[in-house]
């Protein structure tokens, strides 16, 4: 182990006897802005073509990027570190948020998302506006009629339709919109698709930012995964599974010439000390890295800084009701609570984060798109650490005579929180099992929930319809025992009302609070923190501001 790991766990410890500690507040300096600088933005939920925007290659538009200053660019291309790859140029299959950024450049979606709150906006793509229909339950989108893929074929009605199936109906992987009414969604004209669900909430409209639609007139399924044919402004080079992905700009994008930087070099880079190295060597000029050298970074390597995104994802605590080992469901709620009280979370955001992360709020990321005000601070959230009451529940629900199993995925991360929920449940009298497991036996582990009583993970999800619906059943059993609420939080998320307007988000409040309500009493998980992710980019890099959920659309940035 590294003279870093051992630093870290000393001050670990000191942050666990003096529990009081404050950290300090990053959260002002460190939030980025909510919405995108490129193109304009509006709802698809409207009639209208949002803006002037002529599309994609345009001064206003997805595909284009700020004019540069006056003078010589520093050179004519990027380097990128990104360290998950699904061994696919197929979108449908590589999931890892930093290589679709960059097959975001190959393909294009119909819209993308930006913004929270009040701010939540969408910009055109492939798209130029949407209305409902079938009762809300259905979508129109009308296409643009100007865009076109690499091979020279024109996209469709039809192509959209082509990839809704593909994306419905992928080997081992589940629908990516499991609502669709594959009966009732139909091609009504060239440039007109009718989308038919069988229920309808915000998170299908959030959905579409990472839906890239495919050419189906030169769709492979032999080929498509190393040689893509999509309508985006860059083109594939190379790509070497587990090593590197290189594109570079089209010179016959639809949209027109594309002011940005030629060649963009993806150098995969797995290793924390692997990404902070390139750093420093000048071999990457953009990499995430780990935070416990943030300070190193910022302070010691010239013409670089770290910046970050706030989006939708969190560090959480999951307790299982499981169906072996059974420890929660049969001690009942006050257990969940002994746990979630003992744990401070602080010092998890001082030591795990090195501060670069926001005690939670509520059972979601407080960056969730439509999360508003009077769904923080209720229950468990607003009673915080409290190391006293959390030993009198573990006392007298019986937790203190059990010894329950946490799992971790074996990251620093999540290894450090591991360590410090030991040490805090240690502190109420509650001995637990750690077991830290590698990449590979994680998923067996986790998707299994009779292996674990608690697992430190996470959650997202781009709006409160699609985070709660989506942990509520994730992989298989987090919550395969009933809950008290249970049976009303089912009811709620399998059929909120139907929403195709940004405008028509507030009707959606009144489930979001009962949601709420219910899981805070209940805690099937307690998030520990809202994530915020250090990117490390050159300070020269012109238009820097990554998308909500930190996606970066490379149009954008020039030198």
């Amino acid at each position: 182990m590294n003279k870093t790991f051992w630093r870290i766990v000393t001050l670990l410890l000191c942050c666990v006897m003096l529990a009081g500690i404050v950290a300090c507040n990053k959260d002002d300096e460190t939030k980025p802005s909510e919405s995108s600088s490129a193109g304009e933005s509006s709802n698809p939920g409207t009639s209208s073509t949002p803006g002037t925007s002529s599309g994609p290659g345009t001064s206003d538009s997805p595909g284009s990027s700020a004019t540069p200053d006056s003078g010589p660019p520093k050179r004519d291309y990027l380097n990128v570190a990104y360290f998950q790859d699904g061994g696919t140029l197929d979108p449908l299959y590589n999931v890892g948020w930093d290589f679709l950024s960059a097959l975001r450049m190959i393909y294009e979606p119909l819209w993308e998302q930006f913004g929270q709150d009040e701010n939540l906006a969408y910009r055109w793509v492939l798209a130029e506006s949407t209305e409902g229909i079938e009762n809300g339950y259905g979508i129109r989108v009308h296409l643009r009629k100007d865009a076109y893929f690499a091979s020279g074929n024109q996209v469709t009605a039809e192509d959209v339709l082509f990839t809704l199936d593909k994306a419905n109906n992928r080997t081992g992987v589940s629908a990516f919109f499991r609502t669709l009414d594959d009966e009732k969604t139909k091609v009504v004209d060239e440039f007109t698709i009718d989308m038919i669900f069988t229920e309808l909430s915000v998170d299908h409209m959030a959905g579409f930012s990472s839906f890239f639609i495919f050419d189906r007139l030169s769709y492979d399924a032999d080929t498509i995964a190393m040689t893509p044919v999509g309508s985006g402004p860059y083109k594939v080079d190379d790509y070497i599974v587990g090593s590197h992905f290189n594109i570079s700009l089209r010179d016959d994008y639809w949209g027109g010439k594309v002011d940005a930087i030629p060649k963009i070099f993806f150098k995969k880079l797995t290793e924390e000390a692997q990404r902070v190295n390139a750093l420093i060597t000048g071999d990457v000029d953009i990499a995430q890295v780990p935070y416990v050298e943030i300070d190193f970074v910022n302070d010691t390597i010239d013409n670089i800084e770290v910046s970050f995104f706030s989006g939708d994802t969190t560090a959480a605590i999951h307790m299982s009701a499981s169906t072996e080992r059974d420890v929660f469901s049969k001690l009942g709620t006050d257990a969940r609570k002994a746990v979630a009280l003992a744990i401070d979370r602080q010092a998890i955001v001082n030591v795990a984060y090195s501060g670069y992360a926001n005690v939670s709020r509520f059972p979601l990321s407080a960056g969730t798109a439509d999360a508003f005000p009077e769904l923080f601070d209720q229950g468990i959230y607003g009673m915080g650490y409290n190391p006293t009451l959390a030993k009198e529940l573990a006392e007298s629900s019986g937790l203190v005579n059990c010894k329950p199993l946490l799992i971790n995925n074996g990251g620093p991360v999540q290894v450090l929180i591991s360590e410090i929920i030991q040490m805090n449940l240690a502190s109420i009298g509650v001995d637990i099992e750690v077991q830290t497991l590698d990449q590979g036996s994680w998923l067996s582990f986790a998707f299994d929930s009779t292996q674990w009583d608690m697992a430190v993970d996470f959650t997202f999800g781009s709006t409160c319809a699609g985070g709660y619906r989506t942990w509520y059943r994730m992989i298989g059993g987090y919550n395969t025992n009933p809950w008290p609420g249970s049976d009303r939080f089912d009811e709620i998320i399998e059929g909120p009302p139907a929403i195709t307007e940004i405008s028509d988000y507030s009707i959606l409040n009144e489930y979001y609070k009962e949601l709420t309500a219910i899981h805070v009493e209940s805690i099937p998980w307690y998030v520990i923190c809202d994530v915020l992710v250090p990117m490390a980019h050159d300070k020269d890099l012109k238009g820097w501001k990554p998308m909500r959920s930190g996606n970066i659309i490379y149009t954008d940035l020039s030198w």
